[in-house]
């Protein structure tokens, strides 16, 4: 301190500020991050470590590479100097959360890359604990999902159109049990939809024609050189009456030529039968008036 009136050093403050804990905290998030760096770096996900702040630690490539930067250039910034904000104060929060529970924490998120691209991610974020198990910081990892993602859509897109379809539509699994039926396919059988996810087509088939269409399917729809079956099938509905349909159906296999189920589509033709069979006896009837017309004038 100085005395104004004279102009000399008459004492001094001392402000020292205590970093011990705070270096406690650097070193053992030191110590985890050269433990686990060998994985850090040897993944293909998204990976990185955070301190108690949210600060990133250690990033792998893979990571820096999203964000456009290197992986020294993003030590000790927070998520709020690399994403936009509301993405940014997101993820912190759930980095908080997982800190105040101590519980690891997995989500599905989006992600805007260093070309402003949106993506989805899957996180899995876990708290970092130190030597007297006080939690000192998180580790992060992430996948893409984006063409997961998209595929859900599209999935949920078909869905909603079979869904809407008068005809009855059906999809099984390689062992032709029923892993979807719409409303239409469920109601030309007299069942429910759920009364048939997980039965095959041998619930909604009479009885004697079981053989009959098992090789019938073996010899097309199941035969990859084939892959389609098309015909008109009876069908066997919960009240044990017959219904006529015309099946539609193809196998699906995946990329080593592997049977992985079919889909169907499936109408009841009882009306068209009823038509067929009406214009069937007038013909006849018409045929057998002439018939008789020429016999009466001989």
């Amino acid at each position: 301190m100085f005395d104004t009136r004279t102009g000399e050093m008459t004492g001094a403050i001392e402000y020292v500020r205590d970093i011990s804990e705070r270096k406690l905290v650097e070193e053992a998030l030191q110590k985890s991050h050269l433990q686990q760096n060998a994985i850090l770096n040897n993944i293909p996900d998204l990976a990185w470590l955070k301190d108690r702040e949210r600060r990133f630690i250690a990033v792998n490539e893979p990571f820096a590479q999203s964000c456009g930067v290197s992986s020294k250039d993003l030590v000790g910034k927070t998520d709020l100097d690399i994403w936009p904000q509301e993405l940014a104060e997101k993820y912190m929060a759930d980095d908080k959360d997982v800190m105040e529970r101590g519980r690891r924490k997995q989500v599905e998120e989006p992600m805007i890359n260093s070309e402003g691209e949106k993506s989805w991610i899957e996180t899995v974020k876990t708290p970092i604990y130190n030597d007297k198990g006080e939690i000192i910081g998180t580790t992060g990892i992430a996948r893409d999902i984006t063409e997961r993602k998209r595929a859900e859509r599209e999935k949920d897109r078909f869905l909603k159109a079979f869904a809407s379809s008068t005809d009855g539509i059906t999809i099984a699994n390689e062992k032709d049990q029923f892993i979807y039926v719409n409303e239409a396919y469920a109601r030309t059988f007299g069942y429910h939809q759920e009364e048939l996810i997980g039965n095959t087509w041998h619930k909604i088939t009479p009885p004697e024609m079981i053989a009959p269409t098992e090789k019938g399917l073996s010899d097309t729809m199941r035969n990859i050189n084939v892959g389609t079956f098309y015909g008109e099938v009876q069908g066997l509905r919960k009240d044990g009456h017959i219904v006529p349909t015309e099946v539609r159906g193809k196998g699906i296999w995946d990329e080593n030529g592997n049977y992985q189920g079919h889909i169907c589509i499936v109408r009841d033709i009882t009306e068209r039968r009823r038509v067929e069979d009406a214009m069937k006896k007038y013909a006849k009837e018409l045929e057998e008036a002439n018939h008789s017309k020429i016999y009466s004038r001989t």
